[in-house]
C-alpha cells in the first residue's frame, strides 16, 4: 500500500516503489520456500527438492528467453512471480504429500488474506482523510499508515482465531 512512500523514504525514489510493490507479496512465498526445502531435507527428500529446483530453474531460463526481451524489467519480475509461485506450489505439495498433513486452508490463508486486505482497506480510507482534514502530511501519512496497518492486522488476526495470545508469549 506505501510502496511508492517507502521508495522514497528510504531510497529517494519512486522507482524503487515500484519494485517494493512487485516483489512485497511473493516475499513469504520466499521465505515458506526455504522452510519447506529444510524440512523436505530432513526428511531425506532431497531429490525431489532438487528436481523441482531444474524444473524451476529450466522454467525460469525459459521464460527469460521469452519474455525479457518483449517486457524489459516488468517481464523479469514476472518470471520472478511465476517461478516462486512454482517452486513453492511444488515443494509445499510434496511436504504435504510426505507427511500426509491436512492444513486448514481456511485459518493458514483465508482468514490472514483477508485480514490484511481489510487492514489494508481500513488504512487506506482513514489516512486519505486525516490528509484531507490537513492531520497529515504524505511522509507522516505512509508512517501512520503502516503502524496503524500493523495493528489492525494484528488485531484481526486475533478476532479471526488466526492468532492466539499463546502465539505472541512464544514470539516474545
Amino acid at each position: 500500500v506505501y510502496a511508492y512512500d517507502l521508495g522514497r523514504l528510504l531510497y529517494k525514489s519512486a522507482e524503487v516503489g515500484f519494485y517494493i510493490r512487485v516483489l512485497g507479496p511473493i516475499m513469504p512465498l520466499i521465505y515458506l520456500e526455504s522452510i519447506v526445502i529444510g524440512i523436505l531435507n530432513g526428511l531425506n527428500q532431497q531429490v525431489s527438492s532438487l528436481r523441482y529446483n531444474v524444473i524451476d530453474s529450466v522454467t525460469r531460463i525459459s521464460m527469460i528467453l521469452a519474455i525479457v526481451p518483449l517486457r524489459g524489467m516488468q517481464g523479469f519480475l514476472f518470471v520472478m512471480l511465476v517461478s516462486n509461485l512454482l517452486t513453492s506450489f511444488l515443494n509445499l505439495r510434496r511436504l504435504l504429500v510426505v507427511t500426509k498433513l491436512r492444513p486448514d486452508w481456511t485459518t493458514l490463508a483465508v482468514r490472514p488474506a483477508f485480514s490484511i486486505v481489510a487492514a489494508c482497506a481500513l488504512t487506506v480510507h482513514t489516512s486519505r482523510y486525516f490528509v484531507k482534514l490537513g492531520l497529515l502530511n504524505p511522509m507522516s501519512e505512509a508512517l501512520y499508515g503502516l503502524a496503524f496497518m500493523g495493528a489492525v492486522y494484528l488485531f484481526l488476526l486475533f478476532i479471526t482465531g488466526c492468532l492466539k495470545k499463546s502465539d505472541l508469549a512464544r514470539a516474545f
